[in-house]
């Protein structure tokens, strides 16, 4: 088989592509999914809130704020400075673990109506984590809180399988389900750690916040029946999102078995495809030899192929020995024609790195490590 080259930055993990295509892509994902999620969480609220009656009401939100015991002192430390009530509900709905499924309570035991409550919270939770997702950039805070990155990875190691409409899916569910370990700062470290593009998973997060407000509102109003009745909407609406699935066979050759529309040579080394990098994975553990990625490129349709065809990489840059451009390195094509999302947008290498053991250091030498090998 002859080789179909591809052009891959190995040092920026990126590879230009069209831009338009994706940002109108990610942009659909965003809207659709926000409303649609929105919505059915909106008139759940107002549905299990009208069907729950009056004086049990009060009686059970009353006792659901009572055993708040951490979030009521937390209120009374920052009123002792003169702060009006919504200014502290802001302020706890910011700190992590406590986040808005904590606030909220506290704001209905401070007095203040649901319809100022909710929105507070949710404006309050969202504050840090914008700046959040770009901090997380710098080294020097990667490496203050790699323990706390380590818990959120793992965690959160689920959320970056298939595509950008499901991961949007499962990062609101995650962020959206207020249960221990969840909430909007470790899904905002997940989405980081999995590459997940900011500005979808800022839209996820704020879904999930806003999710996660209407529960508390709930489980707060009409008690833990009418909470465990939210959260079950939440789940169905999720599930049916990430189960929901086409018939995979747009692919498929008709018959079967007729080969002639195989994708050969698709572009030459004079006019290479440029794809996008979406996911570079290591995948061996911290203690293994060498080092070996799972790569999942991006090509948006356009450099389509079959199981058991090789992707022509060409290297950035020249050779150091004669200046010469890097020639083409040949790579098994390691997912199925319908790529890692299944939507026959994207396709996966499992690279392993080569690295040059040095031994004076005894150790890898960092300053000789492979170039696409």
């Amino acid at each position: 088989m002859k080789v179909t080259p591809m052009v891959c930055s190995a040092s920026s993990n990126s590879c230009e592509m069209k831009p338009s295509k994706m940002n109108s892509v990610a942009n659909d994902v965003k809207g659709r999914n926000l409303k649609s999620l929105l919505y059915k969480s909106a008139f759940a609220l107002v549905a299990l809130t009208l069907l729950s009656p009056g004086p049990a009401v009060a009686a059970k939100a009353v006792e659901t704020v009572e055993h708040l015991h951490t979030g009521q002192k937390i209120a009374n430390f920052f009123m002792g400075f003169g702060l009006p009530k919504w200014a502290v509900l802001s302020i706890i709905s910011a700190m992590p673990v406590v986040e808005l499924r904590g606030a909220v309570p506290v704001g209905i035991w401070l007095g203040m109506p649901i319809a100022q409550v909710l929105p507070i919270c949710v404006l309050g939770n969202m504050t840090p984590i914008v700046p959040l997702m770009f901090m997380l950039r710098n080294d020097r805070l990667k490496k203050l809180m790699a323990p706390i990155l380590k818990r959120a990875e793992k965690k959160a190691s689920g959320l970056g399988v298939g595509s950008l409409e499901k991961q949007w899916v499962s990062l609101a569910a995650f962020v959206g389900i207020p249960l221990p370990g969840t909430g909007a700062w470790t899904g905002a470290m997940g989405a980081f750690l999995l590459n997940m593009p900011t500005g979808l998973a800022l839209t996820s997060i704020f879904a999930g916040v806003v999710s996660a407000g209407l529960i508390m509102s709930i489980i707060t109003l009409a008690g833990k029946k009418g909470g465990l009745a939210a959260i079950g909407v939440l789940l169905a609406v999720a599930a049916k999102e990430l189960l929901s699935s086409s018939k995979q066979d747009f692919l498929e050759a008709d018959p079967y078995w007729d080969q002639s529309s195989v994708p050969v040579n698709t572009f030459k080394n004079k006019s290479p495809f440029t794809g996008k990098v979406v996911s570079t994975k290591r995948i061996v553990g911290p203690k293994a030899t060498g080092e070996t990625c799972h790569i999942i490129i991006d090509h948006n349709g356009d450099f389509p192929y079959w199981e058991g065809q090789s992707w022509g990489v060409i290297p950035p840059g020249n050779r150091e020995k004669d200046g010469k451009p890097h020639s083409v390195r040949l790579y098994s094509i390691a997912s199925s024609r319908y790529g890692d999302d299944m939507t026959g947008n994207t396709g996966s290498l499992c690279v392993r790195r080569a690295t040059y053991w040095c031994p004076e250091l005894k150790a890898d030498d960092p300053a000789k490590k492979g170039i696409c090998s």
